[in-house]
């Protein structure tokens, strides 16, 4: 990660309200991120989906009425990239119309995020 080839893994883990019938019903989706150990698996850190409607997270993420939908997750360029789709104010539980980008980049042992909307929600 970070420009470097390491031996990388990410997990997804996700928390959603049950019963979970339509997609509004994930409070949070995350990847938990391993690189390779001399005794296996090295857990590094959680790397989360981070665009979303601003106001949506605050105080507690998983207080939010929507949550942040990943789209895919893969690693380029040495780095965890996570396109991700998220709800804006006047969306329907049908679906987000916006759409965003997180890269997350290892530097020593940290991770470290950027996050960019790459489409504003409907």
């Amino acid at each position: 990660m970070g420009g470097i080839q390491v031996a990388a893994a990410a997990v997804p883990a996700r928390v959603a309200e049950e019963p979970a019938g339509t997609a509004d019903a994930v409070r949070c989706t995350a990847y938990l991120v391993f690189t390779a150990g001399t005794a296996g698996p090295q857990f590094i850190g959680v790397a989360y989906l981070e665009d979303g409607w601003p106001a949506e997270w605050l105080p507690n993420r998983l207080n939010a009425g929507n949550a942040d939908i990943p789209v895919s997750a893969a690693f380029s360029n040495g780095e965890l990239v996570i396109q991700e789709a998220f709800y804006g104010p006047n969306d329907s539980t049908a679906g987000p119309t916006g759409r965003g980008q997180t890269i997350w980049s290892l530097s020593g042992s940290t991770l470290h995020c950027q996050a960019f909307i790459t489409r504003q929600p409907a």
